[in-house]
Formats: structure tokens, sequence, C-alpha cells
């Protein structure tokens, strides 16, 4: 009942406030949603022109007016619209609204509104061009002035009648007496017809106003103003009619006189038109007469040259056939020259200095070193210092470039003795290859796969664990760097660990069967152990030649530096405790609490590099953690992320080897791109180009080249291993 009520006091409100059937006010009525009221106004004012809904409460509009295709004013000033995405689409249906009044926070809005609503022609009371400002007032004016009409003939019936009857009827009359007049004045456009137009409604519906209060007087009365109301409206007819005929007589010479001024118009632009072209006829007459005196100049001009051009022409057909004979006598001299320099090339021919191939025997490479100089002897000396310019932790000499996260190396498995690509043979008193491989180079040194080969004592190779192993690798490292010095001091030239590596073993093992099955022992336990421990995967690196010899040294000092840092961290946590004695040496089962090796981590390395470091410790802790014992889990419950030293150097270990590989990737590719033998050396001339591809797109001239042979290979042995070359491009910043 209550929204049935509402219902009915909203149709009155719009009956009341409807005006001739196009114009609707509802301003100032507290409205806060249009929807409900959109079907009862289309069904009310189905041909509605005019809405007017300002200082209201409304938020939005109805995505949906396009039931008012006839709207040609909207007022929703004064609401709380917050941005233009509650008013824009129900405005856009809109097609023919050509007046909007709307207050918007963001003046971009506005602008909006006005560039996606073409048919505007004002916004906010403004002309939005010059042409729609006059045709915006008259139309304001006339609307207002018919609403005026419309009330005083509404109130002057209602004051004589007095009832609601007869002003219900009258409203209908008036709405289509409204209506109609609204349709007649949008398609008129003389001022003239317009206001004819607007004195024939207010005649009609004063008319009725006079009918009305005649039917409501007495019948006599009621006679007298109906004859009376007739003779008026005869006589306004007849001025009508009058205005009328004067109207289109005007309008006939009006279009008369449009016709002639426009012929005349075009008549004088036609007359303009010659008077132009003929004025451009005689400039062209002039410039012709002007460019004709110039061309009998150049015709006098071209005359005089070509007879110059003809004698040069003789001068250089004489120079030519001179040429001619010049250029056969060059060509006998050249084809002279050309066969002198063939036979002196055949008598003064060089070639260049041998190299040592990879086939040769390790037995006749010593047996060579000792019948020259060069070989050297074992001397137990302390080993030099190398650069530490591969490091990539903070507190070292030098930086390489970026790091890249540590990632974990899957641990290759062991081959039987059966599976074998190349294999170590064995004469009475020489260590050498077969003739299916090279002597250790870097295509030998892949997954191990041995096997007896033709004409050689099968030996059954060893297997040999961690420790064996390392102390293997320790044991050659010391040796070889003491073989270096010797080589430095005089001045022989340096091999490869993977080279001396077979003189070591014909050196320490008389025997070639125990040489060979060292070798295979020494192979097997490489590719075991290179996943599980950072300094077997060094010496696998350096002896395929793709790291550095001198990178050993900077494994050696980063873990010389964590123990240094743990212990003190140990012996600074003892100090508070009298009772227990501060410790000497860190034990590699050592649990490292977060704080602890945290602060070492944050102590060596960058910010970057600390921050991938240490979530690789937490990684791995976490891993440890799914895998680790019922026992394992109570020892470590309540301590937090604790990781033990040794597992934790690691980390920090194959995270300096990792970093290492990718800076020498490129680099390694190169190498390998003149090192065709595979042995780890280049002579002279495949470093010349390496440094060209280096170096590129920039190349250094011949000059640098050779500074930099004479600093790498200054003896001129041509045989310059893989180290020395990244310790010279390094210290060169040239990778």
């Amino acid at each position: 009942m209550e929204q049935q009520s509402a219902a009915q006091r909203l149709q009155q409100v719009v009956a009341a406030t409807a005006m001739g059937g196009s114009e609707l006010h509802l301003g100032d009525m507290g409205i806060e949603d249009l929807a409900p009221l959109i079907p009862l106004v289309f069904r009310q004012l189905p041909n509605l022109r005019i809405l007017r809904l300002p200082n209201n409460r409304l938020r939005y509009l109805p995505t949906d007016l396009s039931c008012f295709k006839d709207l040609v004013y909207l007022d929703i000033s004064g609401n709380n619209f917050k941005d233009l995405s509650c008013v824009l689409p129900a405005l856009q249906p809109l097609r023919s609204l050509k007046h909007l009044c709307i207050n918007l926070e963001k003046e971009r809005d506005e602008e909006i509104i006005i560039e996606t609503l073409l048919s505007l022609e004002t916004f906010n009371g403004t002309a939005l061009n010059e042409s729609t400002s006059d045709t915006m007032l008259a139309e304001t004016s006339e609307i207002n002035e018919s609403t005026q009409w419309m009330e005083d003939a509404q109130n002057l019936v209602t004051a004589a009648v007095g009832r609601t009857a007869v002003s219900s009827e009258f409203q209908n009359f008036a709405r289509g007496v409204i209506t109609t007049l609204t349709e007649t004045l949008s398609s008129a456009q003389d001022p003239s017809a317009r206001e004819a137009e607007m004195l024939n409604s207010k005649a009609l519906m004063f008319g009725y106003c006079f009918h009305a209060i005649a039917r409501s007087c007495e019948p006599s009365l009621s006679s007298v103003l109906t004859t009376l109301y007739n003779t008026y409206n005869d006589i306004l007819q007849k001025q009508k009619n009058i205005m009328r005929e004067v109207m289109e007589d005007r309008d006939s010479k009006l279009s008369i006189m449009r016709e002639d001024m426009q012929a005349a118009i075009r008549e004088i632009e036609q007359l303009v038109d010659t008077f132009e072209k003929t004025k451009d006829l005689e400039k062209e007459k002039a410039q012709w007469e002007k460019d004709r005196t110039e061309w009998e100049k150049e015709k006098t001009g071209l005359v005089e040259e070509i007879g110059w051009l003809r004698h040069d022409n003789e001068r250089i057909q004489a120079k030519y056939k001179q040429a001619e004979l010049c250029k056969e006598k060059l060509l006998t001299t050249v084809t002279h020259l050309e066969a002198a320099v063939q036979q002196q090339e055949q008598y003064t021919g060089q070639t260049r200095p041998p190299r040592t191939s990879s086939s040769t025997s390790v037995a006749e490479i010593a047996s060579n070193n000792r019948q020259s100089s060069y070989y050297v002897e074992g001397v137990h000396t302390q080993p030099q210092h190398a650069s530490s310019s591969s490091s990539n932790y903070k507190h070292q000499t030098t930086h390489t470039t970026n790091n890249v996260p540590h990632t974990g190396r899957t641990t290759p498995t062991t081959q039987t003795c059966t599976d074998t690509v190349s294999t170590w043979s064995c004469s009475a008193s020489t260590v050498t290859c077969s003739s299916s491989a090279t002597n250790l180079t870097q295509s030998t040194w892949q997954q191990p796969k041995l096997a007896q080969s033709q004409g050689t004592k099968s030996h059954a190779p060893q297997h040999w664990d961690l420790h064996q192993l390392k102390s293997f690798i320790e044991e050659l490292y010391n040796s070889k760097t003491l073989y270096d010095a010797k080589c430095s001091e005089k001045c022989a030239p340096r091999e490869t660990l993977e080279q001396y590596l077979s003189t070591y073993l014909r050196k320490k093992y008389s025997n070639a069967d125990q040489a060979l099955s060292c070798a295979q022992a020494v192979t097997m336990a490489m590719y075991t152990y290179s996943g599980e421990d950072n300094d077997v995967a060094v010496f696998e690196k350096i002896i395929k030649n793709e790291l550095d010899d001198e990178f050993r040294l900077v494994q050696q000092q980063l873990k010389k530096q964590v123990h240094d840092l743990y212990l003190k961290i140990l012996q600074a946590r003892q100090q508070h405790s009298p009772s227990h004695r501060p410790p000497e040496f860190v034990e590699p089962t050592q649990c490292m609490h977060e704080g602890e090796w945290r602060e070492i981590v944050c102590f060596l390395y960058e910010a970057n590099d600390a921050n991938t470091l240490c979530g690789t410790v937490k990684q791995l802790i976490l891993n440890q953690r799914k895998n680790a014992t019922p026992n394992e889990i109570l020892e470590t419950q309540g301590l937090g992320l604790t990781i033990k030293y040794n597992n934790f150097l690691k980390v920090l270990l194959d995270f300096q080897l990792k970093n290492k590989c990718n800076f020498l990737e490129k680099f390694i590719s190169q190498f390998q791109q003149f090192d065709k033998d595979h042995n780890g050396t280049l002579n002279e001339k495949e470093f010349i180009g390496l440094v060209d591809v280096v170096c590129s797109p920039k190349k250094p001239d011949k000059a640098h080249k050779l500074q930099l042979l004479a600093v790498i290979d200054p003896y001129k042995h041509h045989s310059i291993t893989f180290s020395q070359c990244v310790t010279l491009f390094s210290s060169e910043k040239m990778l």
C-alpha cells in the first residue's frame, strides 16, 4: 500500500509538473534515483523534449535513457556526480540532445563530455559555437514564454470555473497545443514565422479559456460571449490570412532576389577569374620574354663551349692513346716481376718452428727435455702467490664481473672398465696414449671409460676414495708449482696441468703399469667426487683447460678467510664463558648458527651476492631437514637455521667456481676456436688471432699485438698456455 501510494503521489507530481507534454520540471525534489521514474515519465510524456532535474541528490544516471529520443534540453546541475563514469554512458544514446547543464569536479571530464556528445550546441549555458548562441537564446525565450501562457491560462480557467475536471481537460488541451508549437518551432527558421506560430498557439489556448468560461455562465450571457468570440476570431483569422499572404509574397520576392544575387555573385567571380587569368598571362608573357633573352645568351655561350670541348676531346684522345701504350709496358713489367718473385720464394722459403704434437708420447717429451737446458728436476720451494683477479668476493684485491647464484651440480657416475673411448697404453719404459686418443687432451677428459688396449697388458684400475684423490691433487699442485718456478728461472716454456700430469706420472712411477693404473684411478675418482668436493671440481676444470691454474689459490685464500673469521666469532663467544678454553681451529662438522654464517657472508660479499648466498644456504638447510633422521631432527631442534661448517664452506666455494666459469665461458669458446689440437696451448699465429677475436669489434693495431706477444712469450717458445692467456687478458682488462 505504501509503494502504491508513493507511486500515485509520483504520478500526481509528474502530471502537475508536466508542461504541454514536452517539458518536465522536477528540480529541488530530493530525488536520489532516476531509474524508477523512467517508465512513469515515458508513459506520461513520450515526446519529452525538456527535462529539468537541478538541485537533487542524484549520484548517477541510469545507463538506459534511449527512450527519450526526442530530448533536446537536459538540466542535471547541482547533483552529486563524482566522475565521468556516472553520467557519460547514459548521455551517449541521446542523439538529439543539444543543451546540457551539469556540474563535475574535474574540468577534463567536462571537456570529454563536449568531445563525446557531438550533437551538443550549448554546455552549461555557453554556446559551443557562435552560430548557436542566438538560436539557443531564442528557443529558451520561446519555451519560457509558452510555459508562462499555459500557467496564466490554467490559472484563469481555475479561477473562473473552479472545477478540477475542467482544469484536467485544459491540461490535456494545453499539452497538445504546446507539443504542436514545439514541433513547428523546431523546423521553422524564419523569426517572423516563429512569432506567428507563437501568437496562433496563444490564441488557441486563450480561446479555449473563453469557451470554458462561456459554458459556465448563464445561457443568455454564454450566447452573447460565444457570438463575441466568433466575431473576434473571424477578425483574427483574416489578419492571419493577410499575414500569411504577405509573408508568402515576401518569401517569393526574397527567393527571386536570392537567385539574382547568386547569379550576380557567379558573374562577378567569373569576371575576377578572367581578370586574374589575364594578369597571369601578362606575367607569363613577360617571364617568357625574359627567359627567351637568357636562352639566347646561353645558346651563344654553349656554341662557344662546344668548340672548346671539341678541342679538348681531341687532346684527350691523344693522351688516351699514350696511356694505352704505357699500360701495355706496365703489364709486361709486372709479369716479369711476378715470375721473379715466385722463383725467389722457391729458393728462400722457411718453415715455422715445430710444435709438440698431441700424439707425442710423454717419454719422448721428457727425453727431449733432458737433452735441453729446459728440463727441471724437482726442488722443494714455497709456492708462488697467484693473482687474485678471478676472485669475486669483496675483500680480495680485485673483482670479477657479475656473479650468478650458486646451483647444485650432478655427480657423474663411474663407468666400468669395459666402456672405453680413449685408454692409456704402456710399454716397457714409457707411458703413452693409444692412437685413438690424445695425451690427456680436453676430449680425453670426458667420462672415464677404461679397457684393455691392443698389445697392452690389462690391469684392474684402483678405486681411490676422496682423501686419496685430494692428497694426490695437492701433491701434483706442489710439484707443478716447483716445476713452473724452475721453468721461469731457465726461461723455459710452461706446461698446462694436463701436460704436466704425464710428466709427473712418468717421474713418480718407474713402472709403466703403475703409471697407467694411477692415471685410471685419478680419472675415475675425479669424475666420482667432482660433484661432492669443490677442490676436485676445480681440478677437473683446470685439467680440461676451462680454468686458469691460479684460481685454486683464490679458493685457498677464501678458505683461510672464512676459517679465520669464524674462529674469531667462536673465540669472542667463548670469552663470555671463562670455564671454556677458546678454540684454536674450526672443526669441519662444527654447527654454525644463522647469525654467524650471515655475518661472514655479509662481511665477504657485496649486498647482491650476499643476498643470493644467504638464500642458497637457507634452501640447503631446509633440504637437509627434509632428509634428516629423527635423531638429527632432535639434535637441531630449537637451534634455528644451523649448518655444518664444511657444508657452508662448500656453498661459498661453489659460488666462486660458478661465477668464475660464467666469467670465462665466452673466452673458453674463443680459445678453443684457435686451439685446433686441443692441447691447451697456442702458437704465435693462433695467439694473434685470439687477440683479434677477444678485442672485437675494435681490433688492436699490429704494434699492440706484438707488444702483447712479447709480454706473454718473451723467449719465443711458440707455446702459450690457457692460464697465461687468462692472466694476461685479465691484467689488460680485455675480458
